[in-house]
């Protein structure tokens, strides 16, 4: 899991994708990754 903050810092972003791009990588080829950033003053529930 990930905070909202760790999302927002570009060198934590990077960071978590790189990760999540490995660990996937390790089942197959990772075509592509997308994970959402928050956007300022917006809310989202969940």
């Amino acid at each position: 899991m990930v905070t909202e903050e760790e999302l927002r810092d570009d060198e934590e972003y990077e960071d978590i994708m790189e990760d999540v791009r490995e660990e996937c990588g390790k089942y197959g080829f990772v075509k592509s990754l997308e994970i959402p950033r928050p956007i300022q003053g917006v809310d989202v529930p969940g």
